[in-house]
């Protein structure tokens, strides 16, 4: 049976991806080199439905990769290559924002959380139709009068959402 996918280098995007790791060193990729990450481009017959993904690096293949790789950082060609340069660095970003090295040095990933989210959007702003929605839903929930949870948008006051809009 033939594969329906392909996966190629993506050394093009090193360059984004070393910026983008210098520019937050100190902050938020202290503990990330760009050589760590294998960056690949999935192409193939089958959409799938992530546009990026970042994994570790599996320890059972270890030698397939390059000495020192931590992660795998993947786009998918079709989505990834029809956004705009912006567009992209924002989803790499994010994919970066995913790694992390505990305090006893193992490697790991990080789930979805709103400090990444509102790291994504302070930096980018709205940079994808899902970012959007997103922030259309939450500013909905605000405005409900009859959602007596809230009391005001200071509630919000860490996701600045005014600033987003």
């Amino acid at each position: 049976m033939a594969t329906t996918h392909e996966f190629s280098d993506a050394e093009d995007l090193r360059t984004a991806v070393s910026n983008l790791i210098k520019a937050e060193k100190d902050v938020r990729f202290a503990h990330l080199q760009s050589n760590q990450l294998v960056l690949r481009r999935r192409s193939g017959e089958k959409p799938v439905k992530w546009l990026a993904r970042i994994k570790l690096r599996p320890k059972d293949y270890a030698d397939m990769f390059p000495e020192g790789t931590e992660y795998i950082l993947e786009v998918d060609k079709d989505q990834f290559d029809s956004l705009d340069e912006r567009q992209q660095e924002a989803v790499l970003f994010h994919e970066l924002c995913h790694t992390h090295r505990n305090e006893k040095g193992k490697y790991k990933l990080l789930n979805h959380d709103l400090q990444e989210f509102n790291a994504v959007l302070g930096k980018y702003g709205p940079y994808l139709p899902d970012a959007r929605r997103t922030i259309q839903t939450v500013e909905r929930y605000l405005k409900t009068e009859s959602n007596n949870q809230l009391n005001s948008s200071e509630d919000f006051e860490d996701l600045e959402l005014e600033e987003i809009s």
